[in-house]
């Protein structure tokens, strides 16, 4: 730019260039003499203190379509947007009264087209003979492109910002300290505390303050140990409100960490779960044991799972194991579900237990078709004792239940979570329930283990991935497409491909249940290669259904973010993707804490994805956190929220449509996946879904 500016100076100064402000004679083009200026990428010109054009190189008509004759001696203003007008009447004013020297300014340029084009425009003053009159000469650079980004940053922005204020609760940002300091909090902070988010912010009021004295320590010691691990953290306690109420609340949350795996701080959804806590303590306090099927109550079961907790940690050889047992019809010979029948089938249930379980054991009905055990010192997952123990239990209730109505047929889903230092019954038993839900979603008639090192052990012990290197070399595996389909719409819209197993002793597994038992990356690389080299044939023999339809690839994301399958994915699926038969675009699943803990390789490897048009689902999302840092990542095409193992609730609903309208917004898919329940379809069916996808789901 000051070359540029010199240039035209050494122009301006040559004799008879100069032009007085109208006086003069008719302007001339010298473009012969500066030929060239119309080799540059900006648009070069010269106005006189009038404001009228007396000089524009060629890039003047690549940009507006105006022919450079058509503008020279008409007022500059003519072809500046109106809105910007002021800004150039002002610039002249200030520069009659000899205030600026130099001009930096945005404005917007009009096209013979009558179209707006952002423009940068950097000028000098340069005076003419007469102290009245000057000459303003410089360049016009297309800012349009970052504009354009900028604005769509704001809109970004503006939309996660309503997400925000939209979700029911407090969203916050905060340090990792002993204070828990707040950067920031949402609106919802003064419904819940009473207090405005000035006043917590970055102030003396500290959340440590407001949190409840028989608490502090708890949360602390609560949100450090999942920190430490990189783990999202779930707690409850008590806090004290601007006017000295006390509210109990839900906190669920994760640390922000950089790509070093240094902490930048703590992020997470603190919500009023006061009514419920209250409702809930008032029944457990009501009894002890159900009166008609004579198990105990869930207020026993969680005290005696509590004290149970305290006395492994004193006694670290008094072990136990928490079971959530899930009890699904598989078929039935006239029997009507209803109130009545349940309360047999828990008390049949409760008959069966109690004649192969000790006596120290607890049995409770979770709900009407769910149960939780506590064993009392059992040795380790894994172990035979245990293993017995629990298969004892599968194959007690597997058998049919008679009934007066006739006869039950049942499938026994079982989660099994042992104690591992956890701090309170509610996480060991959520651990059980997530566990359960995990059988169910295997097909039920099945056993899974909570913890993710328990369940390495126990995949070691059934061979897991020695029997999958067996499978993959006897050609045992296949791929298999699931149906994702829009609510309201008949057909397929979308498909999910992915690798179905047929396990020896489990049946049927598709690639999301076994691939959790897996630790061998090499294994994880072979199957990756099953997938890209099974893929031409499947599209091949699907083409005809697959015009204009999106494709959601499973099992690729880890070979992919860590580079060992990334040349490859793109080589095939740009090959499929320019097929003369295929218009389907690719998706890849990538767990969501993959994303959350991406490095500089996998931020590189989306970026490849993304520059050759292959989109990334971000899976196993929960509505009760915020995400907005997967929204940075490139190549983002869609969300997909985990149902399973919930049941949606007008609360919850709250927050699942803010988050639809929010990726709405920034044209981000939203899918319910683990839609396993009629329950969850129904409730969700007009929640703004883009596509259901689940067991439950079967296209019209």
């Amino acid at each position: 730019m000051p070359q540029i500016i010199n240039f035209l100076g050494n122009w301006i100064n040559k004799p008879g260039a100069a032009d007085s402000a109208g006086t003069a004679a008719p302007p001339i083009n010298e473009a012969d003499s500066l030929s060239e200026l119309n080799y540059l990428q900006e648009i070069v010109f010269k106005i006189n203190s009038a404001g009228q054009w007396l000089f524009l190189n060629k890039k003047w008509s690549d940009y507006t379509d105006y022919t450079i004759e058509e503008c020279l001696g008409k007022s500059w203003l003519s072809h500046i947007h109106p809105q910007d007008h002021d800004t150039c009447r002002e610039y002249l004013r200030r520069i009659t009264k000899g205030q600026p020297e130099s001009l930096s300014a945005p404005i917007r340029v009009i096209t013979k087209q009558n179209i707006s084009r952002w423009m940068e425009m950097r000028a000098n003053v340069l005076p003419c003979e007469s102290p009245q009159t000057f000459n303003l000469t410089g360049t016009l650079t297309d800012i349009s492109a970052e504009k354009s980004e900028s604005e769509r940053k704001l809109a970004q922005y503006r939309a996660l910002y309503s997400l925000v204020s939209n979700i029911p609760g407090m969203v916050y940002r905060c340090r990792n300290n002993r204070d828990w300091t707040m950067e920031f909090v949402s609106s919802g902070c003064s419904e819940l505390t009473g207090y405005e988010a000035g006043q917590i912010v970055n102030t003396s009021t500290a959340w440590s303050d407001i949190i409840h004295p028989e608490a502090r320590e708890y949360v602390w010691m609560s949100i450090q140990s999942a920190v430490q691990s990189q783990q999202p953290f779930e707690v409850t306690y008590r806090i004290i409100t601007q006017d000295g109420k006390e509210k109990w609340v839900w906190e669920r949350g994760q640390g922000n960490f950089s790509a070093n795996g240094e902490l930048l701080g703590l992020e997470g959804l603190i919500t009023d779960i006061t009514d419920n806590k209250r409702q809930s303590l008032r029944i457990e306090r009501d009894s002890l044991f159900d009166p008609y099927t004579r198990l105990a109550t869930q207020h026993l079961f969680l005290n005696r799972i509590q004290h149970a907790i305290e006395l492994a940690k004193e006694q670290p050889s008094k072990g136990f194991s928490v079971l959530v047992i899930n009890i699904s019809q598989h078929s039935n010979a006239g029997v009507d579900a209803n109130t009545t029948q349940n309360d047999e089938i828990a008390k049949e249930i409760g008959a069966r237990l109690n004649t192969i379980l000790l006596p120290s054991t607890t049995i409770c009905r979770l709900n009407s078709n769910e149960f939780g055990i506590l064993i009392e010192r059992c040795k380790t997952v894994g172990s035979n004792s245990t293993s017995r123990t629990v298969r004892s239990i599968q194959d007690c209730l597997r058998a049919p239940i008679k009934l007066d109505q006739g006869t039950l047929y049942t499938k026994v889903s079982i989660g099994v979570a042992q104690f591992n230092n956890h701090d309170s019954n509610s996480d060991i038993l959520s651990d059980a329930n997530r566990a359960a839900v995990q059988a169910k979603e295997l097909g039920g008639n099945k056993i899974e283990f909570s913890d993710h090192q328990q369940n390495v052990r126990m995949a070691a012990i059934l061979g897991t991935e020695a029997e999958l290197i067996k499978s993959i070399e006897a050609e045992q595996l296949q791929l298999i497409c699931q149906p994702l389909i829009a609510p309201g719409k008949n057909g397929t819209q979308a498909l999910e491909i992915k690798i179905a197993w047929q396990h020896p002793r489990r049946g049927i597994l598709h690639a999301e249940h076994f691939y959790n038992h897996i630790n061998d990356q090499t294994l994880i690389r072979k199957l990756g290669k099953f997938i890209l080299k099974g893929l031409p044939g499947i599209i091949s023999e699907l083409s005809a259904n697959l015009q204009n339809k999106q494709i959601y690839l499973h099992g690729l994301g880890e070979s992919i973010l860590n580079g060992e399958l990334l040349t490859d994915c793109i080589d095939t699926l740009s090959t499929l993707s320019h097929s003369d038969q295929q218009t389907a675009r690719f998706i890849i699943d990538i767990d969501d804490k993959l994303l959350s803990n991406i490095d500089h390789q996998g931020l590189q490897a989306l970026t490849q994805l993304h520059q050759q048009n292959i989109g990334i689902a971000a899976t196993g999302i929960k509505a009760q956190a915020p995400y907005a840092e997967l929204l940075r990542l490139p190549g983002i095409q869609a969300i997909k929220l985990d149902m399973a193992g919930e049941l949606p609730n007008p609360t919850n609903l709250k927050a699942y449509n803010a988050m639809i309208a929010c990726y709405h917004a920034l044209e981000i898919n939203v899918i319910a996946e683990g839609v396993n329940t009629a329950e969850i379809s129904s409730a969700i069916e007009t929640s703004g879904f883009d596509y259901l996808q689940g067991s439950q789901i079967n296209p019209k």
